[in-house]
């Protein structure tokens, strides 16, 4: 649960105010091991509070574009893509955490406890970064450690602002359930609180550079729909075969990803195409 959380986080940013002496915008491409077959995505952030990004852009996947402080989520569906705010998103979120599943996978995971212990540096994509290795333990069960490796870089800043304001409102679906945060959650929390990731689980940054980020890179491709209309395309709508949450009629099967759910889906995204395709040049 908790690594997919922090791979999800990858997706979206939720809206932030103006800065004062904002720089440029800057983008971050990952990209994922072999357990998520490539599954491309971009994040594209500005002091000022505006975000563009995506998952599977171009392939049945998700963007987030966040403008005048309000978060949206684009389902990448047909020409124009269907628009809804990102928080009727996590209303489902909310809702789908009460299912017997997943309820199941938030109570153990509240049962466990992370132990994270610095691991040295690293350097990604010319960005240097912190080490950590994590370790769950379920009663007296430990998991094999895996990493994650954050980096204070200030031009990294505005993404992983996004990153962290998001993982933030994972909170919501967890307190639902347990009603107080775990403390794996707390502590990965802490970490991500430090810089921007830059390697964790199987995504790992591909590059980084910047870029500025206008007002027509961030606006809506079709009309906003509603929180009914939303929550019904979001649950009824049809999804690719291949998408771990999709049902055998092709609709939202009422369960979070596994890791493991991903292994068998075949996402890919062009990440070059994805950022020139909005490139003022």
């Amino acid at each position: 649960m908790i690594r997919w959380l922090v791979s999800l986080l990858l997706t979206v940013g939720l809206g932030v105010a103006p800065t004062e002496g904002a720089r440029p915008g800057v983008v971050a491409m990952y990209e994922a091991g072999e357990s998520y077959r490539q599954v491309g995505v971009m994040i594209w952030a500005d002091d000022r509070g505006r975000v563009r990004a995506g998952i599977g852009i171009g392939h049945g996947g998700m963007m987030f574009l966040t403008r005048d402080t309000i978060g949206y989520a684009v389902i990448d569906d047909g020409p124009n893509g269907s628009v809804g705010r990102q928080e009727d998103m996590l209303a489902l979120m909310i809702a789908g955490a009460q299912g017997p599943v997943n309820r199941g996978i938030i109570e153990r995971l509240a049962r466990q406890r992370v132990e994270i212990a610095r691991a040295g540096t690293e350097r990604i994509a010319g960005v240097t970064g912190d080490v950590y290795r994590l370790t769950f333990i379920d009663d007296e069960t430990r998991a094999p450690p895996f990493e994650i490796v954050i980096s204070a870089e200030p031009r990294l800043a505005p993404v992983g602002r996004e990153l962290l304001r998001f993982y933030d409102s994972l909170r919501a679906p967890l307190l639902a359930v347990v009603g107080s945060a775990p403390q794996p959650y707390v502590a990965v929390r802490e970490l991500l609180a430090r810089g921007t990731p830059l390697r964790f689980g199987g995504m790992r940054l591909q590059s980084v550079e910047s870029r500025p980020l206008t007002d027509e890179m961030v606006a809506l491709p079709g009309p906003v729909l509603s929180h009914e209309a939303f929550t019904e395309f979001l649950t009824t709508g049809p999804m690719r075969a291949d998408d771990p949450m999709a049902g055998e009629d092709g609709s939202y099967n009422g369960t979070y990803p596994s890791v493991n759910a991903f292994d068998d889906a075949n996402y890919s995204d062009d990440f070059d195409e994805a950022v020139n395709e909005h490139d003022p040049e």
